[in-house]
């Protein structure tokens, strides 16, 4: 037995750790001969390096918004040389990306995750995320206490560990999307987009990226790695069948950590929607772009406009790639993840309404036909800042009215007062049975 006062035995230094070996996969426009995505191939099940060919494929249809298939050849008639739909894995090279539709073979490329468009609903996912949002949506899920906690303390405390190292110590929450998108989230309604009508969990009170299925629990240095987009969740399907979720290691940096936990089990919440991972796939791709941001490929940008918002910290299309809306909305400034911290806000009766209040565009079902002045009164006053900033600078001059802001923003400064003139309007003038354009306009 050793005595207290032996010396205190020292371990010796841990020895440095081995790092991965990578091979280059580079996707390129079939039209253009230009480079679009690049990533990094690992030993694959004993294989050469490789990675996992919907990947690739699924990376390529969410810059270019179109669906479509690799090929070995630039030219799409050479059929013979198109990737197998079959193939789990191809090795690292050169493919193309082409449109599925010949219309859309000149595909232009989304150059920035806010110009994005995510998928209307978990049926609009590709597969297997379509199969893993339905099971999830079948699910009963608790609906916790959180009243008086913030999101981030409840989040920490209910999952206790690393979702990838199983690891305890010092756990903190990454926002599934990161903060600098929180005026994207808000605009799609992400949440509610991708969970089952009536779901009951409540909606954060202040932040919709702070809802509780909106953060994943993990160590400070698992949360770089994600961060920095050097693995992406991603289902792969198992030998026996079953499919789940995986940290898939895509970048080109070759990292010590691939070794070990590429392709590794991430142990998901129940509560995290596959439609939420789904987002986070997206914004990781869009890391792995490499065309210039001048070329002769057509690119969809957010408007300029919002990007000055974004720039200026405000946190926060469809088809064959083509033009489309931007977003519009407010919140508060911050760039990256780091939310390590408590106080992201609570869960409360108002959470939902106030959160949905932020997308003028979903509340149609609200203002589809007149409401009281008491009930829109309560939409106005819940116009967060961003919303307000944008109508106070385009009354100031500063900036252009954005047209898809000015065309269906349903909810908007003054609109309680029109709502009282136009009630004591027609009380004033009996005649009149309703106010709208002329297809509702009846004097009797």
């Amino acid at each position: 037995m050793a005595s207290m006062k032996d010396p205190e035995p020292v371990k010796p230094p841990c020895p440095r750790l081995p790092v991965e070996e990578v091979e280059r996969l580079s996707v390129f426009h079939p039209k253009y001969e230009r480079q679009i995505l690049h990533f990094g191939c690992r030993t694959e099940r004993g294989t050469s390096r490789a990675m996992s060919r919907l990947l690739v494929q699924q990376a390529g249809a969410i810059v270019a918004q179109t669906e479509g298939f690799l090929s070995l050849l630039q030219d799409r008639a050479e059929t013979e040389r198109i990737v197998s739909e079959t193939d789990v894995l191809i090795p690292a090279g050169k493919y193309y990306f082409h449109a599925t539709d010949p219309a859309c073979a000149d595909y232009g490329i989304c150059g920035d995750f806010d110009a994005w468009e995510p998928p209307a609903g978990p049926d609009q996912l590709p597969e297997p995320w379509r199969t893993l949002a339905k099971v999830f949506n079948e699910q009963a899920i608790p609906e916790p206490d959180c009243t008086s906690s913030g999101t981030i303390d409840w989040s920490k405390k209910a999952d206790g560990y690393c979702i990838l190292t199983g690891n305890p110590d010092l756990i903190e929450c990454q926002h599934a999307v990161p903060q600098e998108h929180l005026t994207w989230a808000d605009i799609y309604d992400i949440v509610e987009r991708g969970t089952k009508s009536g779901y009951s969990l409540p909606a954060s009170v202040n932040r919709v990226i702070d809802d509780i299925r909106c953060l994943l629990t993990m160590n400070p240095y698992t949360h770089d790695l994600m961060d920095s987009g050097l693995f992406v969740p991603f289902p792969v399907t198992t030998a026996d069948g079953s499919t789940v979720f995986v940290a898939y290691f895509a970048s080109q940096t070759a990292t010590a950590s691939g070794l070990d936990h590429h392709c590794r089990a991430l142990n998901i919440p129940a509560r995290i929607s596959p439609y939420i991972l789904y987002i986070r796939f997206a914004w990781t791709i869009f890391k792995f772009m490499v065309v210039r941001t001048t070329g002769p490929i057509p690119r969809k940008s957010i408007p300029e406009w919002y990007s000055k918002k974004r720039k200026h910290g405000d946190s926060g299309g469809s088809g064959c790639g083509s033009s489309g809306h931007g977003s519009f909305g407010g919140g508060s400034s911050g760039s990256g993840d780091g939310a390590s911290g408590s106080g992201a806000g609570s869960h409360g009766a108002s959470g939902r309404s106030r959160h949905k209040a932020n997308v003028p565009s979903m509340v149609f079902d609200m203002l589809g036909t007149h409401r009281s002045a008491d009930e829109l009164e309560v939409c106005e006053r819940l116009l967060p800042p961003g919303v307000l900033e944008i109508f106070s600078d385009v009354d100031a001059g500063k900036i252009e009215p954005p047209a898809f802001l000015y065309e269906h923003a349903m909810v908007y400064p003054g609109m309680t007062r029109i709502a009282c003139l136009r009630e004591e309007y027609m009380k004033q003038h009996p005649q009149v049975s309703s106010t709208g354009d002329q297809s509702t306009l009846r004097l009797l």
